[in-house]
């Protein structure tokens, strides 16, 4: 336990050296750094990275890696970060991200639903290629990762019939960086599920191979963007009155006694004005 917990405390890794591969299309370079989520969304700059575990209060917090301006993960090449993301996905992630926060701080009284308009094809091919940058040195591969690199890469590919992709309400200004976590529950005989994740107000947005009723509830599926093109746009409407609780998937739950199982691809960024207090409930 004591070699388990000074690993926890040292320092997290965010990025490679200048040269190496990729983290997406594995092309062998010069490495950039991708700011996650993209500058841009509402919110603070400044944060201390802290690796998951420690955000539950189950281990010291310890050494945080501070940032000042916005998370970076120094992972992928030019083409990937500046061209795809930077040049062509993040403006409809970022007007998208505003738009939801204009209408949760409007001083108006909200109704018990709201409609917003998307570009699911734009939205999605940003959040996973930043869900994709998390994790230095780790090439996207295997039956997830696989399709979400080939849809990113591709901008006329449609969506992959077997990932999911969902997105809800997240109002908390602490931000949750995850790939590839597993979520099981013993005692109640919930069917486990492997996720990737990214949350940051005003919405959290998770990539999964299941669909089960556990997801779905209170969240938003954006399947319907199979049969849309690239710049098409999409109505969503998100329930005001069922948001998911704020550590929900990434921590687990007394309630349906449920497990996490993360590896070194998922952390908290905590705002640096905020008290770094534990994230689960």
């Amino acid at each position: 336990m004591g070699d388990y917990t000074d690993r926890l405390q040292a320092r997290i890794n965010t990025q490679r050296a200048d040269v190496g591969h990729c983290n997406i299309c594995g092309s062998f370079g010069r490495l950039t750094k991708d700011h996650v989520p993209p500058k841009g969304v509402p919110g603070p700059s400044g944060f201390d990275l802290y690796r998951i575990q420690q955000a539950t209060g189950a281990f010291p917090l310890g050494r945080a890696r501070t940032f000042q301006n916005g998370v970076t993960f120094k992972t992928l090449c030019k083409g990937c970060n500046n061209d795809r993301l930077g040049g062509t996905y993040d403006r409809a992630l970022v007007s998208f991200c505003r738009t939801v926060s204009a209408m949760l701080e409007s001083p108006l009284s909200l109704p018990s639903k709201i409609n917003v308009r998307l570009q699911p094809n734009l939205v999605c091919r940003a959040v996973i290629g930043h869900m994709l940058a998390i994790d230095p040195g780790r090439i996207a591969a295997g039956t997830m990762e696989e399709p979400m690199k080939t849809y990113f890469l591709d901008s006329h590919a449609v969506f992959p019939s077997d990932i999911h992709f969902f997105l809800w309400l997240y109002p908390s200004q602490r931000r949750v960086q995850v790939r590839g976590a597993g979520r099981t529950s013993i005692s109640r005989g919930v069917n486990p599920f492997v996720f990737s994740l990214l949350k940051f107000f005003p919405l959290a947005f998770m990539v999964t191979q299941y669909e089960g009723p556990e997801v779905a509830s209170g969240t938003v599926s954006l399947q319907g963007m199979r049969r849309l093109g690239l710049t098409s746009d999409l109505d969503i409407v998100f329930p005001l009155r069922s948001i998911r609780s704020l550590g929900w998937p990434e921590f687990p739950s007394d309630d349906d006694g449920s497990a996490v199982l993360h590896g070194s691809g998922s952390t908290v960024a905590i705002p640096k004005a905020a008290k770094a207090t534990p994230l689960r409930k």
